[in-house]
């Protein structure tokens, strides 16, 4: 290898370069290959854009998962910086193990679901689900059926026009506790299985699920006050 400069190379592995010259080099090694520096490391480019882990290569990547307690920075608040999280069906996990610890999020964010959030027929929401707004169609009978309560999950649901037919939000056992109002308290719930959105909700009827463990759903539902039921339990 033509070294350009005075600095010297400690070569514990063999490995080849298949290029180097005065405007590329690419190393190709047959074995593991470490970089480690006492001082700062930097990996910068001027004039293209830096890539990690960009071959179609199914192999897992980590990023500061040393078990040593560190502040990890991804990007940075200068003019239009974009910050890009994407996940496939394996899902996205944002754990914390502190206590009290608080995330704060400035301008804004916005947790929608992943599906439509019309519904005029049977539906079964699922975890990605969660965040979503859902509007309910009530022309016919039919069952929304939700997954089973975990902490942080939350579905909120609207009618958009004067309900004909009878919706039913199912849980998968009494896990429903929570209020119906409309215009006043009409009615507690207290373990029930299902909340069922009567043939007499006007538009505008609403209901929030949200998760407290995994035997709970907090509901809060409200309607017109008419002189009949808009939500009912059973």
């Amino acid at each position: 290898m033509a070294a350009r400069s005075s600095t010297s190379f400690l070569v514990d592995r063999e490995f080849t370069t298949t290029k180097y010259n005065s405007t590329a080099a690419d190393i190709n090694v047959t074995g593991a290959f470490d970089i480690d520096s006492t001082g700062a490391l930097s990996i910068n480019a001027s004039a293209g854009a830096i890539n990690m882990g960009n071959d179609a290569v199914a192999q897992n990547m980590n990023i500061g998962t040393g078990a040593a307690a560190r502040t990890i920075t991804m990007g940075n608040v200068t003019a239009a910086t974009t910050v890009a999280l994407n996940s496939g069906t394996g899902g996205f996990a944002l754990t914390s193990t502190g206590t009290t610890a608080t995330t704060t999020v400035n301008n804004g964010l916005v947790v929608k679901s992943g599906t439509a959030a019309a519904i005029s027929t049977t539906r079964a929401l699922t975890v990605a689900d969660s965040g979503g707004v859902f509007s309910i169609t009530a022309a016919t009978v039919y069952t929304i059926s939700l997954p089973a309560p975990a902490q942080g999950l939350s579905f909120k649901f609207v009618t958009i026009a004067a309900a004909t037919e009878v919706v039913t939000i199912q849980a998968t056992g009494a896990y429903l506790y929570g209020n119906i109002y409309e215009d006043a308290l009409v009615a507690q719930i207290n373990g029930s299985t299902n909340l069922l959105l009567t043939d007499n909700a006007p538009a505008g009827a609403c209901a929030v699920i949200e998760g407290i463990d995994s035997t709970h759903w907090m509901v809060i539902a409200s309607g017109s006050g008419a002189a009949a039921a808009n939500w009912t339990v059973s």
